[in-house]
């Protein structure tokens, strides 16, 4: 079991300073809120795979029909 502490920032903050969100990132979980309710999450990278990597076991193979569009940022 890891424990690490949930950080809670709104989105005016994070747009104000990203650098913090960044840091706090570091020690867990950043949740960001619109408008009062959670609308973001915010993790270390080496957390994110963590979680990725832990869900291949459950995961069942794609079906060969579906094709799936890259995903990109605009």
């Amino acid at each position: 079991m890891r424990l690490f502490m949930t950080t809670t920032i709104t989105n005016c903050e994070f747009n104000r300073n990203v650098c913090r969100a960044k840091r706090a990132a570091a020690s867990g979980p950043v949740v960001i809120t619109n408008r009062g309710s959670a609308a973001f999450v915010l993790l270390a990278y080496d957390e994110y795979l963590r979680i990725v990597n832990s869900g291949k076991a459950k995961r069942r193979a794609p079906t060969k029909n579906k094709k799936r569009a890259p995903n990109k940022l605009a």
